[in-house]
């Protein structure tokens, strides 16, 4: 009996044992499969995230810094457009073509007034040089705005309807005997603006250096020198002087001026001209080359002529390639 017992004894406490492993075993192996499913749930959606860019559908393309939704997509129809190229051909600026076409430059003609500007700064058409610097008969003063330091630039003068902005400045004006047409009245014009440019010319404003050339069929430079003169005001006297006591009288040959001019280097060229012929293309490439070797900013033209008669092509081409302004003049109306 007493063996029995002790063989039930042993036996219940191993079933024990074996219960406990069991319990410990379950409880912890559930415990571990619980974990692992929660651990890759977790991986599997940090994964999703990471694919999709973000919650609520949308897609993130951070080369760009742009945000493209599903509703764009849908609206466009062009999932995998490259923005940056849209946005360069829609932003870049147009930059319009140099030249016209005979076309659009015959409608020009027809439409522009007598007296028409063409070019750089081209507002105020009607404007000269007598309104600009304050110098016409009535002692209108200057208008607001007009003549003035520029930006860095030096002084912004006007002459005849044309401007330009800088510090060194050059007059080259037609004296050819048709300028005496009318009692003379185109030259009479042409060295009253000239003499009232000359006038606004300061050097508070940031004009430092000037000169004046005339020409007929040949070119003579103020006091046949080979630079331009400072601008004070003995010798704008001396200028003026010089302008008063000018005739209109033989050829024209505006190419050889404009060349003999450049060498002066100037910043700006006002060039006046009642020339009957237009200017070849070898004179206007080389009078291109040579504005670029003197670093001359500017070509400035103010054609004089009937309002009847045309304009000369090469002269508003002068003007547009060199920076400048172009003008026309009607001469009847002097």
């Amino acid at each position: 009996m007493r063996e029995n017992k002790a063989v039930e004894e042993k036996r219940t406490q191993a079933k024990r044992r074996r219960d406990a492993v069991l319990s410990w075993c379950g409880s912890w192996c559930g415990s571990l499969t619980l974990h692992a499913l929660g651990l890759i749930l977790l991986i599997v959606a940090i994964s999703r995230e990471a694919q999709d860019g973000g919650f609520g559908g949308e897609r993130r393309t951070d080369e760009v810094g742009i945000v493209f939704t599903d509703s764009v997509e849908d609206a466009g129809g062009e999932e995998n457009a490259d923005p940056a190229s849209e946005a360069t051909a829609t932003d870049a600026p147009q930059t319009p073509e140099t030249t016209q076409t005979e076309e659009l430059t015959a409608v020009a003609e027809a439409l522009l007034p007598a007296d028409s500007r063409i070019g750089v700064g081209a507002q105020n058409a009607e404007t000269s040089a007598l309104d600009w610097n304050g110098a016409a008969s009535n002692g209108s003063a200057t208008p607001a705005g007009t003549v003035g330091a520029g930006r860095g630039e030096g002084q912004r003068v006007g002459f005849a309807g044309t401007s330009g902005s800088g510090r060194r400045f050059l007059y080259v004006i037609d004296r050819s005997e048709s300028m005496s047409w009318n009692g003379g009245a185109p030259m009479r014009r042409a060295l009253d603006e000239a003499v009232a440019s000359v006038e606004s010319l300061d050097p508070k404003k940031g004009a430092t250096k000037f000169q004046v050339a005339i020409f007929n069929h040949d070119v003579e430079i103020f006091e046949n020198a080979d630079s331009l003169i400072d601008v004070n005001f003995e010798n704008k006297a001396r200028i003026v002087r010089y302008l008063r006591s000018v005739v209109a009288d033989g050829g024209t040959r505006p190419e050889l001026a404009l060349e003999n001019a450049l060498r002066l280097k100037p910043d700006v060229v006002f060039f006046l001209t009642d020339a009957d012929e237009e200017l070849s293309e070898a004179a206007l490439e080389a009078i291109q080359t040579a504005r670029r070797r003197f670093n001359v900013k500017q070509i400035c033209v103010v054609e004089f002529g009937r309002g009847s008669q045309p304009r000369k092509k090469t002269f508003r081409r002068l003007a547009g390639e060199n920076g400048g302004v172009y003008v026309f003049r009607d001469i009847e109306t002097f």
